[in-house]
Parts: C-alpha cells; sequence; structure tokens
C-alpha cells in the first residue's frame, strides 16, 4: 500500500503541515507502507492544506480514497491541532483494514471448510 501527502501552496498557514505530515509519515513508513508527497499515484490520499480553504483538495480524483486536513479540521470535523496526524492515521488505517479484511475472511474460509 502506497499513501500520498499532497500539500496545498502554504500561503496562509494556521497549522504546522510539515509537523502533520511528519507524524503521519513516521507511523506508515514504522508498519512498511510507502509514503510519497504530492505524486496522487497511490492507494490513499491525504491532502494537506494549511488553513481551512482546503486548497489542496482541488487535486482530488473522484472515486479516489482520501481525507482531507484543511487548518485545524480532519475532513471538515473541528479538532485540536495536536490531534491531526493521529485521526489522519486511524482513518487511513481503517481504510486499509478495511481492504484487507475480505482476503482475511475468503482465508479462514478455506482452512475452515473440509
Amino acid at each position: 500500500m502506497k499513501v500520498c501527502i499532497k500539500f496545498c501552496g502554504g500561503c496562509n498557514p494556521r497549522i504546522d503541515r510539515v509537523a502533520v505530515a511528519a507524524e503521519i509519515d513516521r507511523f506508515f513508513h514504522a508498519r512498511n507502507t510507502d509514503v510519497v508527497y504530492n505524486n496522487l499515484d497511490a492507494d490513499y490520499i491525504v491532502f494537506v492544506s494549511g488553513c481551512s480553504s482546503g486548497c489542496a483538495m482541488r487535486h482530488a480524483e473522484n472515486g479516489k480514497a482520501c481525507l482531507s486536513i484543511a487548518g485545524s479540521s480532519v475532513d471538515s470535523q473541528s479538532v485540536a491541532e495536536e490531534c491531526l496526524g493521529s485521526i489522519a492515521i486511524e482513518k487511513v488505517g481503517d481504510y486499509f483494514e478495511k481492504l484487507e479484511r475480505p482476503l482475511q475472511k475468503q482465508t479462514g474460509d478455506r482452512s475452515g471448510s473440509s
């Protein structure tokens, strides 16, 4: 799996975008998940905008798994700045877990049917 962190232009930052991205990057690298920056060829995209305008989302593609950090909100839900990274990590992790569940269920079904 690959996670992309896509930044806005940084014209009006209200949050420390680099710190939020670094937290997400560290978490997923520690779990052997590739993290790339500003390359939308990924399984999940975290759009990081420094203010509430959310301009990084202008690069979103229909149907592509993503979330938006815009100022101190994640997917339009206000949160404390220090929670932005952990909430994003949780949402991305939940998405990847859902993708893996059907494979685990199929594997379990095969071993259980005799």
